[in-house]
């Protein structure tokens, strides 16, 4: 096995003999220390729901140990353990020994089962959805064992696997191998493909945003290999890469190389910063919620790192640290040290990050799988969350719930404040040009809030507001209302002008055009233009109920949907059909509309549509439940949108689903894309959901409910591609 070269051994026997130099820990301040019978090399510490450690050392024991540090039991292989213990959803740990085993142990620390490999097991167990385990060992094989301990199957190349396997979102496993090729396998154990690299391939692959693969080699290498198996790029360190990568949420890799260094790689390979160690590394890095990075050096540092590749602080402990660390609850920091010691030090995060592949081993329970979907955090309030949230330049989260509160809520989903209304708040807010927060509730009034969370004004209305308010250029507040009429509303809160829509305004808000003509739907089966003045300018008769919002396509032309069953096309001028789209049932989400001119728009029949400019069918993605919500772009293509099902669904742009997160309600809310691509939700469990994307809004003309991240409602004239310049020049 060649890890054990990565220092040299003169470097190891110094440490264990003479014990290094033992330093302060301020900063980083060491919470406990909880001493094993060996020297912890490349075992990294897992941790258990109920917070227990569990740790692998030299001394051939597997450690359980409470959260203050003091022991819980001993398990004894019969050899040294380098492999690092992955925890199953039942409890169960599975850890390998150079023994030649993989055990699975119960947790009270007696033995389940033992599997009988033909090489030394110092690869990690990666574990699949089903339950089956994933280890590699020094026979040159990778085995699949069954949750009973069986065989399921063996994969042989010829060459030894000290890389830990990871699986993918598609049960795909990938493990590296001493022949230098990364493998990807088949679920039933037949090779997909192999990725030659330049030397073995000992550091454990990670998987990132788009399914991309990152793994080091020892050729000094970190590759990112696309998910057919050709190379996306390579990135050359000035050693061998041992330590396996982190992926943060947008998209940066980190990793370490035996030259000292910790190095942060851009998406597209070239290099952000490299931080100097005074040793080797071989830990891998371990991501804090806020964006620290800790990580292990063969100098005996834990290290923490700014997201600007600055040093925050280091830890000394007395050996070199080849273990990765992992970040707990309450934000410690767990490591194992070659001085025979686990660490638990005070970290700067409060948590471990969310993101898809934020630590060696994916997460906490080193399960070394891919997660397609992940929560970064939830924010729970004590209503449905019907409102879309709304997101203000410096970062702040606005939505609305039904126990008549409207939320401002930091990016770290902490509460900033809450604004008490007196009736549901279904509307989505829509954030001023100031800063100011617009929002209705169902007291029949239009509220503006403060950025502080204080009252500047309230304007009633004769009925419920739960139409969302739409913000013109020069700052009049447009919003419909129960009461059947469109209110124009000044800035400091008084009434500009009103104008009958003959009908009810639920969930229908405004659309503000270049010209200022602002469209609004009624439940007289009507959508309304109106000019900036309050007259009627035209209306469009559909043969349903218009509860849907309209958008505006960057030619102008409206798209509106209607209990009819149809989106339809309405040009501007004088609001003549262009087309309609029929779908099965109800059209009550609002369309968005991607830079190719495609239109996205969920329908009650349980179908989100992508339809194309002239009004044909793209495609469609059905859940069989109602979509009300309105779908979101992102710049990678990808649509988003919530439904009646309980669960929020990503789809890719050729209609086939990505993830799907299931909530605990029908999600109605419509979401929003921030600018690191985290996207927002609502449901009707009463909660908010930030979810880890990898890229923010698209770049098209509307692309969300409401036009924008603010809600403003209104057609601007970006973006400003070539296409879009030719196509406003004609316009003109």
């Amino acid at each position: 096995m060649k890890k054990r070269a990565f220092f040299g051994a003169s470097l190891i026997f110094l440490w264990l003999v003479t014990g290094g130099q033992a330093q302060s820990g301020v900063p980083g301040e060491k919470k406990w220390n909880f001493t094993t019978g060996g020297y912890v090399g490349f075992s990294s510490p897992a941790i258990g729901a109920d917070g227990t450690l569990y740790l692998g050392s030299y001394d051939k024991k597997l450690y359980a140990v409470n959260p203050n540090g003091t022991q819980k039991w001993i398990f004894t292989t019969g050899g040294a353990i380098e492999s690092s213990p992955a925890i199953g959803a039942d409890g169960t740990i599975y850890v390998g020994s150079s023994d030649k085993k993989l055990y699975a142990v119960k947790p009270d620390g007696t033995q389940k089962w033992a599997y009988t490999t033909g090489g030394p097991v110092e690869s990690s167990p990666a574990l699949a959805t089903d339950g089956t385990i994933y280890v590699g060992a020094g026979d040159g094989k990778l085995y699949a064992i069954n949750a009973d301990g069986s065989s399921k199957w063996a994969f042989n190349p010829g060459s030894s696997f000290f890389s830990s396997p990871a699986v993918g979102a598609n049960g795909i496993i990938y493990a590296g191998a001493d022949d230098g090729k990364l493998y990807a396998l088949n679920p039933d154990g037949t090779k997909k493909w192999a990725f030659a690299t330049g030397g073995a391939v000992e550091s454990s692959p990670a998987i990132g945003p788009g399914g991309t693969i990152y793994v080091g080699s020892f050729d000094g290498k970190l590759y990112a290999v696309n998910p057919d198996g050709s190379q996306k790029w390579a990135f050359s360190t000035g050693g061998i890469v041992i330590s396996s990568p982190a992926v943060d949420i947008n998209g940066t890799i980190y990793v370490g190389s035996s030259d000292g260094k910790l190095y942060a790689v851009n998406p597209g390979g070239s290099q952000k910063w490299a931080f100097t160690t005074t040793s080797g590394m071989a830990s891998s890095p371990a991501l804090g919620l806020e964006g620290t990075i800790y990580v292990g050096s063969g100098d005996g540092n834990l290290y923490a790192v700014k997201g600007d590749g600055t040093q925050k602080w280091a830890f000394a402990t007395g050996g070199p640290v080849i273990s990765s660390p992992v970040v707990g609850y309450g934000g410690v920091i767990y490591v194992g040290s070659g001085d025979q010691n686990l660490y638990a030090v005070y970290g700067d995060s409060t948590e471990a990050a969310k993101y898809q592949w934020p630590m060696f081993r994916h997460d906490q329970n080193h399960s070394g799988r891919f997660a397609s979907v992940v929560t970064i955090w939830t924010f729970a309030t004590s209503g449905k969350v019907v409102s879309s949230p709304a997101l203000a330049p410096d970062g702040t989260i606005y939505v609305g719930s039904h126990d008549a509160k409207l939320y401002a809520l930091n990016p770290s989903g902490s509460q900033k404040w809450a604004f008490s209304t007196k009736g549901a708040v279904q509307s989505s807010p829509a954030i001023g040009a100031d800063g100011t927060i617009y929002v209705g509730a169902d007291d029949g009034k239009l509220y503006a809030v403060n950025p502080d969370g204080s009252q500047k004004w309230a304007f009633a209305t004769n009925g419920s507001v739960i139409s969302s308010p739409a913000i013109g250029a020069d700052g009049t507040i447009y919003v419909g209302s129960g009461d059947g009429h469109l209110y124009a509303i000044n800035g400091d809160g008084t009434e500009k002008w009103a104008f009958s829509v003959g009908g009810w305004v639920s969930f229908s808000s405004p659309a503000i055009g270049r010209d200022g003509t602002i469209y609004l739907g009624s439940y007289n089966r009507n959508l309304y233009a109106v000019n900036p003045n309050g007259t009627f300018k035209w209306a469009f008769t559909t043969g349903g109920w218009v509860a849907s919002s309209p958008s505006i396509g960057p030619d102008g032309t409206i798209y509106v949907g209607s209990y009819d069953k149809k989106l339809y096309a309405l040009n501007p001028r004088n609001g003549s059909q262009k087309w309609a789209f029929s779908t099965y049932a109800p059209v009550e989400s609002s369309p968005a509309i991607g830079p190719d001119g495609a239109i996205y728009v969920g329908s009650d029949d349980g179908t989100l549509y992508a339809i194309n400019p002239d009004g044909t069918q793209k495609w469609a993605f059905s859940t069989w439940y109602g979509y009300y919500s309105s779908p979101a772009l992102d710049a990678g293509g990808i649509i988003y949108a919530g439904s009646n099902d309980g669960k929020f669904y990503a789809v890719n742009g050729d209609g086939t689903q990505r993830w799907a997160l299931t909530t605990g309600g029908p999600v109605l809310s419509s979401p929003a894309v921030g600018p690191n691509g985290t996207i927002y939700v609502g449901s009707n469990d009463g909660k908010l959901y930030a979810i880890a994307g990898s890229q923010g809004l698209a770049a098209s003309f509307w692309p969300m409910f409401h036009y924008d991240l603010q809600h403003t409602g209104k057609l601007k004239g970006s973006p400003a591609t070539p296409s879009t310049i030719l196509l406003l020049l004609l316009q003109d």
